[in-house]
């Protein structure tokens, strides 16, 4: 009788193990594919480009297209002959880069080049962002000389839409364009959204990055932290009406750091003078 009470026992303990080492192994397996689940994800955020489409109600000019480009953060992993095939599809008149096509420790311009190698085929403007100011590795301006890229440094430029005029007023991180004769229409191009909304100006329209569209974002409350630091910032991305002008921040090409949640990098493909904004 206790012999066989005795091996019960035994079977019974073997079970035990048997079954802690099947949830062990279970839970091993699973947090495995989590883990790449997540990292495939994350990889997915940073690398796969979004493009954004943007349609600007406006009576003063119509049909007027462009594409937008803004913190590409000299970004190594997206592919630049498929942002090459959609902005060709697309066929805008002018591309606009509204700053931190560079990082402030970027050395290696190869990939900088491939891209103004592919924005340079348009008519195409530059306004500079916090991290081309903090560069001291890199001649942004020999560069954008290289490619024809108009670098607008606290200057304006006069385009032609049809027989419309468009005035494209340019704002170098932490400048001031002191510009102040309008045309039909009028479009600034400022890194920081911040610097606009600080000094407020007849624009119609007003394009701007450096919030990379928050980078982490929640379901329905959107970007957590701000550059402040602020907690759920007001002005993240997007399209906001600030008086009779139209805020737009774009998400941004790339980040500095390799992180986005919720928040894919992207471009902006714009058209003024469509049926909403």
């Amino acid at each position: 009788m206790l012999h066989q009470f005795y091996l019960l026992f035994i079977q019974r303990e073997r079970l035990n193990d048997l079954s802690l080492f099947s949830i062990q192994r279970w839970y091993n397996i699973n947090m495995k594919i989590l883990i790449l689940l997540i990292f495939i994800y994350l990889y997915f955020q940073v690398a796969k480009i979004k493009i954004k489409e943007i349609n600007v109600k406006s009576e003063k000019i119509n049909n007027f297209k462009f594409v937008q480009i803004s913190d590409f953060h000299d970004n190594k992993l997206i592919d630049l002959k498929k942002l090459e095939k959609s902005i060709c599809e697309f066929n805008p008149e002018v591309i606009f880069l509204t700053g931190d096509i560079i990082s402030r420790n970027t050395k290696n311009t190869h990939r900088i080049e491939k891209l103004f190698e592919i924005v340079s085929k348009y008519k195409c403007f530059f306004v500079s962002g916090n991290h081309e100011f903090e560069n001291n590795l890199v001649s942004i301006d020999n560069l954008l000389a290289n490619y024809g890229i108009l670098n607008l440094k606290n200057s304006s430029y006069l385009l032609m839409s049809g027989e419309k005029k468009i005035k494209i007023f340019g704002e170098e991180f932490r400048g001031n364009n002191l510009d102040k004769d309008y045309e039909d229409y009028n479009i600034l191009l400022v890194h920081s959204p911040k610097q606009f909304l600080e000094k407020v100006r007849p624009y119609d329209l007003v394009l701007s990055g450096h919030k990379h569209g928050g980078q982490v974002r929640l379901p329905f409350l959107g970007q957590v932290l701000d550059h402040g630091p602020k907690l759920f910032p007001k002005y993240s991305m997007g399209l906001y009406k600030i008086g009779e002008t139209i805020l737009y921040i774009d998400s941004g090409l790339g980040q500095s750091i390799y992180l986005r949640i919720l928040d894919r990098v992207s471009y902006t493909q714009g058209t003024i003078g469509g049926d909403m904004y």
